[in-house]
């Protein structure tokens, strides 16, 4: 990484800015996808779900467990930001995106409050109670592995 600062503006709108940063950090190249439809097309093509700016990951999923529409997961997401992070909308429109990347399982995930983990299955933040996790998997028409996870 150069002296450069980077400008978020400068930063792909597909782009988790954390993702983006830390892995400009450590050298490596971040090479997101750019849609739902494009994550389909890949056996690994995983959704990650992030808030408060990337501070917490909400969850991770691979995609072909999942039959949402790209537009029902954003809903999801900014439902998701607005149940943790109420206190972002005050003076913006919240801290949620929504990313796509090709992640095997096992791969973690930077953010904060301890990053997010890809399983074969849907990952969710530790702060998720069993009736969220209810809710999240029926938004997402969920149909993977029943046993889900979360750190």
């Amino acid at each position: 990484m150069t002296d450069e600062k980077i400008k978020p503006e400068s930063i792909p709108t597909h782009h988790s800015m954390v993702n983006h940063l830390m892995n400009e950090v450590h050298g490596r190249k971040y090479q997101p996808l750019k849609s739902l439809e494009e994550a389909k097309t890949f056996e690994d093509g995983t959704v990650i779900l992030e808030g408060d700016w990337g501070g917490m990951i909400f969850l991770t999923c691979p995609v072909k467990y999942l039959s949402a529409t790209q537009q029902e997961i954003e809903i999801l997401c900014l439902n998701l930001e607005k149940h943790f992070w109420a206190c972002n909308f005050k003076r913006t429109d919240g801290g949620w995106g929504v990313y796509y990347e090709q992640k095997t399982p096992n791969s973690g995930v930077w953010g904060g409050m301890g990053g997010g983990l890809v399983i074969d299955g849907l990952w969710t933040h530790k702060r998720f109670d069993s009736e969220l996790i209810s809710k999240v998997k029926e938004q997402l028409k969920y149909k993977g592995p029943c046993e889900d996870s979360h750190r």
